[in-house]
């Protein structure tokens, strides 16, 4: 019996920890079991953060393909003398690809010769297009390459010149200079229906006049608006007056024409080259109800609008009159227009100067 008792007593004082000290793993594990879990998380080391990876955004116009890339990368650009280094194979090639290197032994510059050389190389690289689905034409013209373009075009190599990318726009959208709207236009008007397509807006309105309008480009405005203005002259009993008129006086979503562009970047000399022209409506209204003078007279220099107003003084046309259809949707006229911002000189243009009051 006494033997027993002392078993127990002993056992007793296993179970409550007094037979030895606990070591140092157990007390971490006890007292990690009985810490708040806030606690736990706090002691975790904290995870390192993933690298994030931004994507370059892409060029203008991106290449889909090695002649692409040699545009943009100049690499055509050399106007020195061809010389006959450069042998292609022809005894594999198609007829395209003969046709190819032929205008490629007829170039006279070193850049055209090679272009025509590496294209021959893969003719449909002509059709190809970028992931904004622009073509060779697209990425020529914004590149002003006016000697390669006229190589491809006399090689009979057009296809392509017409079309649209994603955004709606053909090549002559990017033309940069007079040369290059020749071109492109001389193509153009040397094909079947293609003035109707020389109008042809893009998915935000905009036909080719309107972009370089939007873009300050005075030369190529000036040739546009000559090119119709002189077509109307000799060519409206054949096609219709209302053909030419449609065109000069475009608008894009907005309502917009090309002179509602030039009065709202106040630029008097897109504003000059569209007013010259009698087809051009002066008084046309946005979706706001507002003509190009009602944004010209936002401006206190009131550049545009004094362009606009030797136009409609040389057609005996009041523009700043107080006339309900001269408001828009805030009731204002031009002239209410100017009084507000504060432009005496500009009123007083509009009330004297003109000669109309």
């Amino acid at each position: 019996m006494n033997r027993n008792l002392i078993y127990l007593f002993v056992l007793l004082l296993a179970g409550c920890g007094l037979d030895s000290p606990p070591d140092k793993k157990g007390a971490d594990a006890t007292s990690a079991q009985t810490a708040p879990a806030a606690n736990t998380e706090a002691e975790k080391p904290a995870a390192e953060p993933v690298p994030s990876v931004e994507s370059s955004p892409l060029p203008p116009l991106a290449p889909s393909n090695k002649l692409h890339a040699g545009i943009l990368n100049g690499d055509y650009d050399s106007m020195t003398p061809a010389s006959g280094s450069r042998k292609p194979d022809i005894k594999n090639a198609n007829v395209e690809q003969l046709k190819l290197i032929r205008c490629g032994y007829e170039a006279k510059s070193e850049g055209l010769r090679n272009f025509l050389f590496d294209l021959a190389e893969d003719p449909t690289q002509i059709l190809q297009s970028n992931d904004k689905g622009q073509t060779l034409f697209h990425i020529l013209a914004d590149a002003n390459a006016v000697d390669l373009v006229t190589g491809l075009v006399k090689c009979g190599f057009s296809t392509g010149a017409t079309s649209a990318d994603k955004q709606g726009r053909i090549p002559l959208h990017y033309a940069k200079t007079k040369e290059m709207a020749q071109l492109l236009w001389d193509y153009k008007t040397g094909r079947r229906n293609s003035l109707a397509a020389y109008a042809t807006p893009d998915y935000f309105g905009q036909i080719p006049l309107l972009v370089y309008a939007q873009n300050k480009r005075v030369e190529l405005v000036n040739f546009y608006v000559e090119n119709f203005c002189r077509a109307r002259l000799n060519l409206f009993k054949v096609i219709g007056e209302s053909f030419w008129d449609n065109i000069l006086n475009s608008q894009d979503a907005g309502g917009m024409t090309a002179l509602h562009i030039a009065a709202i970047n106040d630029d008097p000399q897109v504003a000059d080259a569209l007013a010259s022209c009698r087809s051009v409506n002066l008084q046309v209204k946005d979706r706001s109800d507002r003509q190009p003078l009602h944004y010209a007279a936002e401006h206190p220099d009131f550049a545009a609008g004094y362009a606009i107003m030797r136009s409609a003084q040389g057609r005996a046309m009041n523009i700043t009159s107080d006339k309900e259809t001269d408001k828009d949707i805030r009731n204002e006229t031009p002239l209410d227009i100017a009084k507000r911002i504060g432009s005496a000189q500009t009123v007083y243009f509009m009330n004297v100067k003109s000669g109309l009051y």
